[in-house]
């Protein structure tokens, strides 16, 4: 009885957590890029994230914030979502190792601003949108960076 409990529970663990990641929304990175700098690290530890790291300096200094574990490998924790920050620029990219919730703030921004062509950049009234993927320890990761116009 006790080894079903445990191995059900097992079962069950990885829909639990990733159950307790929401998922980030267009309107989300838009209300982070637009606070200020002075209150922005502020906004990203309120949705939960958690400054992991701060690489560069100067203009190249950019913060590291992570959500969600999802699994360790070779040593590395590996995060569902990931925000960085370049202090400087004052952007963030928002990544995810989901691409259906990727795709889904990409239509919402083409949608948006009738970008049929599929651009990987798209320029709004007042942000600068551009999609890519980053490897990171192996994991492909599907980002969208936002900058002020």
């Amino acid at each position: 009885m006790k080894s079903a409990f445990l191995l059900a529970f097992t079962a069950l663990l990885p829909f639990c957590l990733s159950a307790q990641c929401s998922e980030m929304t267009l309107g989300t990175l838009q209300v982070i890029e637009k606070t200020p700098p002075h209150e922005k690290e502020n906004k990203i530890l309120d949705l939960g994230f958690d400054l992991t790291k701060e690489t560069g300096s100067g203009a190249t200094n950019t913060r590291h914030y992570e959500k969600c574990w999802e699994t360790t490998d070779k040593g590395q924790a590996m995060y569902q979502q990931i925000i960085l920050w370049r202090t400087n620029a004052n952007d963030i990219t928002f990544l995810t190792l989901h691409q259906n919730v990727h795709q889904k703030i990409k239509n919402a921004i083409n949608e948006k601003h009738q970008n049929d062509g599929g651009s990987q950049v798209v320029l709004g009234k007042m942000f600068r949108y551009s999609f890519n993927t980053q490897y990171i320890n192996g994991y492909t990761y599907y980002a969208v960076t936002l900058a002020m116009r």
